[in-house]
């Protein structure tokens, strides 16, 4: 399987090679050149999943920092039965008054 970044870096790798530092591109160069990047291929091929890896990391990792550096919030509790502080029940997101719960005792019946 072919990867357009292996691609790029090997033909980058070749230029360089010969236009840029002048070199002949001699049959024992180029079959050493195709060792090594056989040797290099998986790691050539991963470099840029591994590049995406290390920034998703760094990403979450400030993220999880941020999360830790917030102030702390102190819990909220509930008025308790026969109290009257009506100011208190507007911190609830959720009161219940003058409910009734049943359900059946045993669970379910056996055929």
């Amino acid at each position: 399987s072919s990867n357009p970044s292996v691609d790029l870096i090997s033909l980058s790798i070749v230029t360089i090679y010969t236009v840029g530092m002048g070199n002949a591109l001699l049959p024992s160069t180029l079959g050493a050149y195709w060792v090594a990047l056989a040797l290099l291929h998986g790691r050539i091929f991963e470099f840029p999943e591994s590049v995406r890896a290390v920034t998703d990391g760094n990403v979450t990792l400030s993220r999880v920092q941020a999360f830790l550096e917030q102030p702390e919030i102190a819990p909220k509790t509930p008025p308790r039965s026969g109290e009257t502080d009506k100011d208190h029940r507007d911190d609830l997101v959720v009161a219940v008054d003058r409910a009734t719960f049943a359900w059946e005792a045993g669970g379910r019946e056996e055929e």
